[in-house]
């Protein structure tokens, strides 16, 4: 994808991962994940840890602010972007 792809509100691909474009700057754009998401890693103090995951919920898309983390795309990664 070419920058002037992004629209605020729409989906894309990154990979596997299906992503909505929430800003968009004049190199860049910031994108919030639509799946699951680590919200903490739990450690044992043995050396063990473990990822808490849970489905984001329709409350973490309202925003801004918003209930999950933005993720900056730059120039870079929008070759690994397509459109849904």
């Amino acid at each position: 994808m070419k920058h002037k792809d992004f629209i605020i509100g729409k989906e894309f691909f990154c990979g596997r991962t299906k992503w909505c474009c929430t800003d968009k700057g004049v190199r860049t754009i910031c994108a919030i994940e639509l799946a699951d998401t680590i919200i903490s890693t739990i450690s044992d103090g043995k050396g063990k840890t473990e990822d808490v995951m849970r489905m984001a919920i329709e409350e973490d898309f309202n925003g801004p602010p918003y209930g999950v983390v933005e993720v900056v795309f730059d120039e870079y990664d929008f070759a690994s972007c397509e459109q849904d």
